[in-house]
């Protein structure tokens, strides 16, 4: 499908769910692919897997950035993808609130924002 803007075929992230808990980042959102509970601890990460791979274009990349209204502002999200990125991607999360956080598997933890100038086609290569 060419971009209108630029009448460029948008360039393919191909995307591979690892596990049958794996969601596809439909609307670029991301998801968790397990259920953890994430201590109330400022100064220490936790990573949430998404059991997804991603095979990035030079010339593209994602910011995991928050997805507003979503997760409490207490919960930091951070992360990014990139061409150089061979594993599955995990989503960073600090929980800065006083208590424990907990995340279920399939819940939207994160939101992937572009960061190159034509929005790329997601495309789904997991084998059955």
């Amino acid at each position: 499908m060419a971009n209108n803007n630029t009448d460029q075929v948008p360039p393919r992230v191909l995307v591979n769910r690892m596990s049958d808990q794996a969601v596809f980042p439909t609307g670029f959102i991301l998801s968790s692919s397990k259920t953890l509970t994430i201590p109330p601890k400022w100064w220490d990460q936790t990573q949430v897997p998404t059991d997804l791979r991603f095979n990035v274009p030079v010339g593209v990349s994602f910011e995991i950035a928050p997805i507003p209204d979503v997760l409490p502002q207490s919960i930091k999200v951070m992360g990014c993808i990139s061409p150089l990125k061979e594993a599955p991607v995990s989503v960073t999360i600090v929980n800065d609130s006083g208590s424990d956080f907990e995340i279920k598997a399939g819940d939207q933890i994160a939101r992937m924002h572009t960061l190159c100038a034509i929005e790329p086609e997601l495309v789904d290569v997991t084998s059955n």
